[in-house]
C-alpha cells in the first residue's frame, strides 16, 4: 500500500469521526451564557428547579434582606395603615426622603423598601416591630430557617454589604451575612404567597387586598402628606417594569433589584407559554451579574433557555399497561396485565424520547390466584433520562378466579413438600428399615437355633 493511499485513508477516517461527532452532539443545547456568578430558575406552581448555576454558593444577601424585612412587616403588623414615627436614622437621606420625627404609614414604608431600596425604611420597620434592630435580625434568621433557608445569615435589616472592590467580604467566613440563590428562591417563593387586607374606610367596612407581588410589581407610588413633608412620589428602578425603557416587558413582574461593588442582582417573575402547560410563571434569581444591562440580559437568556427547552410531559398515565405477569392456579387465564394506579408527569429537557424512560423495580415471577382487579402487585420508580420522577404502584388490570382442583393438588403438593413432612417421612422410613433389619436378623437367629436343635437330636 502506497504512502499516498495510507494518508488518504487516515484523512477519510478523521473526516468520518468529525461528521459522526457533529451528528451525535447536534441535539445538545449549551447552557445559557450569563455573567451572574450564581443563578436559579424555578417553576412557581410546582417548585421544580429548571436551571441552576452555583445555586448553593454563598453570596451576599443583597435584595433578600429587604424582602425578608417586608415579609416580617406583612406578617407582624396588624394594621398596615398604622402610623409609625421615624426615629433617628442610621443612613443619610435617601430617595424616599424619610425624616426623623415624621409619622408615616407602615404600607408606605414597605413601598419605600421595595421601590426605593430604602435602608432607612428597613431600620424604621425593624425598630417598630422589635425593641432593637438586633432583635429584629434574630427574627429574620429564625423566619429564614422556618422557610427552609438553612444556609442564610442576616446581620442587619437592609443587607448592606461591607468592604469594597479592593477588600470584599468573604461570605464563607463565620459571622458574615450570606445566602445562596437556592435559599433566596425559598424565601421569595413564600413571599409571593402573602396576601393582606387593608381597611380603606374602616367606618364603612371597605377593605382592599394587597399582596407582596403587587407591591413588588409597583412602578410608581405616592406617599401622602405627612406631619413633616408634602406628598411625594417614589419610583421603581427595575427596567423590566419601566414602560419607556427598551427592556420593558409586560409579562415580567418585579420583584427586586440591588447592586453593589460585587455586581448587580435581580429577582423577577415572567409569565409565558411552556410546552405542555400553556401560560406558566417562572421565578428567576441572578446574583452578581456584570453591572448595567448585563443584569437584564442574563435574566432574559435564562427565561428564553427554560421556556424554549423545557416541556411538561405525562411520563406514565393512570391505567397504563406497563408489565404482564404470570398467574398460578388461575381458572380462566395464566397471566394478567399490570396497570399504573396513578399518573406521573414532569418537566423534561428537549424532545421526549421513549428510549429514555425506565421503570426501576422488581416484577414478581408470578402471582397466585385469586386476584382482585385493582389489587396492588408491585411498584416502580419512574426514571427519565437518569432523573427520578417518583414511584407508581401497579395493580392487576382484571380479576382472576382460582381453579379449585389445581388448588387442591397444589395444597397436597405443598403438604408433601413441607420440611416437617419430609423429616417425618424420613423418620418413618428409618423406623421401617430398622424394623425390617431387626426382623431379618431375628429370623436368621431363630433359624440357626432350630438347626442346632435338630443337629443335637441326632448326635450320638
Amino acid at each position: 500500500m502506497t504512502v499516498k493511499r495510507i494518508l488518504s485513508l487516515i484523512i477519510a477516517f478523521a473526516l468520518s469521526v468529525t461528521a459522526f461527532s457533529s451528528f451525535a452532539f447536534a441535539d445538545e443545547t449549551p447552557d445559557p451564557d450569563i455573567t451572574a456568578s450564581s443563578a436559579i430558575v424555578i417553576h412557581l406552581d410546582s417548585g421544580t428547579v429548571l436551571f441552576e448555576k452555583n445555586s448553593d454558593k454563598r453570596v451576599s444577601v443583597a435584595f433578600l434582606a429587604k424582602i425578608m424585612t417586608v415579609i416580617l412587616a406583612l406578617e407582624n403588623i396588624d394594621d398596615l395603615n398604622t402610623l409609625i414615627t421615624v426615629p433617628a436614622l442610621p443612613f443619610y437621606r435617601e430617595n424616599d426622603k424619610l425624616t426623623e420625627g415624621e409619622r408615616i404609614k407602615a404600607i408606605d414604608l414597605i413601598h419605600c423598601i421595595m421601590l426605593a431600596t430604602s435602608n432607612n425604611a428597613c431600620y424604621v420597620i425593624a425598630t417598630h416591630i422589635c425593641e432593637s434592630e438586633e432583635a429584629f435580625v434574630d427574627m429574620m434568621n429564625k423566619r429564614a430557617a422556618e422557610l427552609g433557608a438553612t444556609d442564610t445569615l442576616f446581620t442587619n435589616s437592609n443587607g448592606v454589604v461591607k468592604g469594597n472592590k479592593e477588600s470584599p467580604e468573604d461570605f464563607s467566613a463565620d459571622g458574615v451575612q450570606h445566602t445562596t440563590a437556592s435559599d433566596a428562591a425559598k424565601i421569595v417563593t413564600h413571599a409571593l404567597t402573602i396576601e393582606r387586607f387593608i381597611d380603606v374606610n374602616a367606618a364603612e367596612g371597605k377593605r382592599e387586598t394587597v399582596t407582596f407581588e403587587e407591591i413588588a410589581d409597583t412602578v410608581f407610588y405616592k406617599i401622602a402628606k405627612t406631619n413633616k413633608q408634602a406628598a411625594r412620589n417614589i419610583y421603581s428602578s427595575n427596567r423590566f417594569r419601566l414602560g419607556n425603557d427598551e427592556l420593558f416587558s409586560s409579562s415580567v413582574s418585579g420583584i427586586k433589584t440591588s447592586g453593589n461593588y460585587l455586581g448587580d442582582s435581580i429577582c423577577s417573575v415572567k409569565e409565558a407559554t411552556l410546552n405542555g402547560l400553556g401560560k406558566q410563571r417562572l421565578l428567576c434569581i441572578t446574583m452578581f451579574s456584570e453591572r448595567g444591562e448585563a443584569l437584564y440580559n442574563d435574566t432574559n437568556r435564562l427565561w428564553s433557555y427554560c421556556f424554549s427547552n423545557y416541556r411538561y410531559v405525562k411520563l406514565v398515565g393512570e391505567g397504563q399497561i406497563a408489565k404482564t405477569v404470570k398467574v398460578k392456579l388461575g381458572s380462566n387465564t395464566d397471566k394478567v396485565n399490570l396497570i399504573s394506579t396513578s399518573e406521573v408527569s414532569g418537566f423534561i429537557f428537549g424532545e421526549y424520547s421513549r428510549d429514555k424512560l425506565e421503570y426501576k423495580g422488581v416484577v414478581p415471577e408470578y402471582v397466585t390466584a385469586p386476584i382482585s382487579k385493582g389489587e396492588t402487585v408491585c411498584a416502580f420508580e419512574i426514571v427519565y433520562d437518569g432523573k427520578s420522577y417518583g414511584t407508581v404502584e401497579f395493580a392487576a388490570a382484571a380479576s382472576v378466579t382460582r381453579d379449585e382442583l389445581d388448588y387442591l393438588f397444589a395444597q397436597i403438593s405443598d403438604f408433601f413438600s413441607s420440611i416437617y413432612v419430609k423429616i417425618f417421612s424420613i423418620l418413618i422410613f428409618l423406623a421401617i428399615a430398622l424394623y425390617i433389619g431387626y426382623a431379618v436378623f431375628y429370623n436368621k437367629k431363630k433359624k440357626r437355633a432350630r438347626a442346632k436343635k435338630v443337629r443335637n437330636r441326632f448326635r450320638f
